[in-house]
């Protein structure tokens, strides 16, 4: 890659609310990384369906009427299963990348009505289809190949049964309150339900007499629900790539040390997004990894935060770049061997 590339990159920013532009620029990589995913699984051909048979499997299976029953009925079910997952996973990505892109474009540009209606489909049906499949992947498909479209609905009891889950298996929070809780004060659900409809009349959004929801905001009014979408998405984001990237993971069988290097590039953008300490302690310690183009091991420190802020990492060596919100594909083995030592 030509690194002269780099001089062209600039930080997202947002064309009103420029005080958010760390935040907004956050999403946008939280975004990317999603979209690099996407790629990935297109390009590395896990998209394909290759199965093995014999002669006689073959004249079998090219009689039969339902071709989906005989391969689950002739030991096949693991194979067809997983193509539909993979399929599955890539297209709610897709409508995921594409809906929050959208809602962000629109919060940038103050269109705060469009930007909290958008958030629903990826935060809500498509999360809460994601957690479902991390929390029991064969009940989601066993559903989807034998059961009703209505049983793939993402109830609000459903999404809580999943919540208990997914905290039990990742001891992290998945937002439920704030994504299906109409009773919270600050929960999402109240925001696009006024967004998506002009008049409410249940819960404690309802709309007031004389004005229409969301249609009568003032600057200030628009500045506030800002400010509130700034606060809470990203929060909600993180949460929503951790879970995307491990079930990624799983699906590519991805190395240890390309798990453990993706991490720490995701950590180094969001310590500079939420003002945390995560990436100074990752800097002071140093992070290696070795260039592909060069086979050099370059050392990650403090004097590159500047360039992290960018989401760019430079080979010190040959100046190949690397982009953070980027999966990258590393392997340690020849770092252990150059370095003599065990990582």
């Amino acid at each position: 890659m030509d690194k002269d590339r780099s001089k062209v990159i600039n930080i997202a920013k947002p064309r009103y609310n420029k005080e958010f532009t760390k935040q907004y620029d956050y999403l946008m990589v939280c975004n990317d990384i999603i979209g690099s995913i996407i790629t990935y699984i297109e390009r590395n051909n896990f998209l394909e369906l290759e199965i093995k048979m014999s002669e006689e499997e073959i004249r079998e299976f090219e009689k039969a009427d339902d071709f989906q029953k005989w391969l689950v009925d002739n030991g096949f079910k693991d194979a067809i299963y997983n193509a539909y997952y993979v399929d599955i996973f890539r297209n709610l990505l897709f409508d995921f990348h594409s809906f929050f892109y959208a809602s962000l474009e629109a919060i940038s540009k103050n269109k705060t009505s469009l930007a909290f209606t958008l958030l629903r489909k990826p935060f809500k049906d498509i999360l809460g289809t994601l957690e479902w499949i991390y929390v029991d992947k064969i009940n989601f498909i066993d559903c989807f190949v034998n059961g009703r479209a209505k049983d793939l609905e993402i109830t609000k009891n459903k999404a809580e049964e999943i919540s208990t889950k997914i905290s039990s298996l990742r001891k992290v929070s998945n937002f439920f309150e704030l994504r299906f809780e109409k009773e919270e004060d600050i929960s999402l659900e109240n925001y696009w339900n006024n967004s998506t409809h002009l008049i409410t009349t249940r819960g404690k959004y309802k709309t007031k007499d004389g004005n229409i929801n969301f249609l009568f905001l003032n600057e200030e009014e628009r500045k506030d629900l800002a400010k509130y979408y700034y606060k809470i998405v990203p929060v909600i984001m993180q949460y929503a790539v951790e879970l995307i990237v491990e079930l990624f993971e799983d699906i590519i069988n991805a190395p240890k040390a390309t798990k453990i290097m993706n991490k720490l590039l995701r950590y180094s953008d969001y310590g500079d997004a939420t003002n945390s300490k995560i990436l100074k302690r990752l800097l002071e310690d140093g992070i290696l990894y070795i260039c592909k183009e060069c086979d050099q091991i370059n050392k990650i420190t403090m004097e590159d935060k500047e360039r992290l802020k960018e989401h760019i990492i430079e080979c010190k060596h040959c100046g190949n770049i690397l982009y953070t919100f980027d999966y990258n594909i590393f392997e340690w083995g020849s770092i252990e061997e150059k370095l003599n030592f065990n990582m």
